[in-house]
């Protein structure tokens, strides 16, 4: 019985990991600035997390450094939705806000 609950475990966040990496690939055609930046970024960003994950698993073993990714991922989530959905004030994201290049070229329009 516990080998079918860790396999449902491991589809589920299988299922959800493919998700969100076709999800990123399918965002990358509305970003108005350059692609090859976002793709620099993301893996350098790639780089970053795969040197933490390595990190916290080392200090907290599999089982709590799965938790503390899940929660990281939960927070993560969270936060997106506050900001898509604007329920808190856009001046407060300012110092957040990138500098947009007016020479750019949106690379996907809503038809």
């Amino acid at each position: 019985m516990q080998y079918f609950f860790n396999l449902l475990i491991l589809i589920t966040l299988w299922t959800t990991s493919s998700f969100a990496a076709y999800f990123i690939v399918n965002e990358n055609s509305y970003i108005a600035q350059s692609l090859f930046a976002f793709c620099y970024f993301e893996g350098l960003t790639g780089v970053a997390a795969s040197l933490l994950a390595q990190l916290l698993y080392e200090c907290c073993q599999m089982r709590r450094s799965f938790l503390v990714a899940i929660a990281f991922v939960l927070l993560g989530a969270t936060c997106l939705l506050v900001v898509q959905m604007r329920w808190i004030p856009s001046e407060s994201l300012e110092a957040f806000r990138l500098e947009h290049n007016s020479n750019s070229k949106q690379i996907h329009t809503d038809d």
